[in-house]
């Protein structure tokens, strides 16, 4: 282990990048000191680390509450998943809720409907109803969809010919991700329309892999 105090942050980035999870369990102490490092990619690094191994939940309570840097956060936020914490969850609904940053938005709710699954719609829907951002409400429509709310699969369908590129690409991913046995058929067709029109090589791409995943 590097000395904390001393060592660069490059170092400091590499070190935590590779650490596997029984060596993170026996450094616990010195990687939760790190969420509050001056380094931004440091913080980032062992909130990753602390995820990979699912622990130092209450350390990433703690510094969640006073984390300024939306990329951070979102780390800290699956993190929290990868540990498990239910006690996260009124946390995560403050989040989902109020911040700023719709990247912080979707990642609390991303963290908090994995965590509650089905007993996360009333949440979800709530959100859905005074979100403005159509890039979180792209992902408030798939989670809703993934823990049983079948009604939002229309609304779904035309977001996938959203003229933002970033949506269009939310929902691709994200089905491919979360690959919900349901309706199988309506959203291969969906995704085929969409793939037919799509003009960004990327999204097409991965519009390619997803209905692959979906079609396997």
């Amino acid at each position: 282990m590097p000395n904390i105090e001393r060592a660069s942050t490059g170092r400091l980035d590499q070190w935590l990048e590779n650490l596997e999870a029984r060596q993170i369990q026996g450094e616990a102490r010195q990687i939760e000191a790190l969420l509050g490092a001056r380094s931004v990619s440091v913080r980032m690094e062992a909130a990753r680390a602390l995820g990979r191994a699912g622990i130092g939940a209450k350390a990433i309570r703690t510094r969640i509450k006073l984390e300024k840097n939306e990329l951070v956060l979102t780390d800290l936020t699956e993190a929290l998943l990868s540990a498990r914490d239910m006690e996260s969850l009124g946390l995560l609904q403050k989040l989902a809720s109020t911040h700023r940053s719709q990247l912080v938005r979707s990642y609390s709710l991303m963290a908090f409907a994995d965590l509650t699954r089905k007993k996360s719609t009333a949440f979800l829907r709530s959100c859905l109803a005074r979100e403005k951002s159509r890039r979180v409400q792209a992902t408030l429509l798939i989670l809703l969809f993934v823990y049983g709310a079948n009604d939002v699969l229309d609304d779904l369908l035309r977001a996938l010919r959203s003229r933002d590129p970033v949506v269009r690409h939310k929902i691709v991913n994200m089905l491919r991700d979360y690959a919900p046995r349901r309706k199988r058929k309506e959203f291969l067709a969906g995704l085929r329309a969409a793939a037919e029109v799509e003009t960004m090589a990327g999204i097409k791409q991965d519009m390619a892999a997803t209905i692959s995943a979906l079609a396997g």
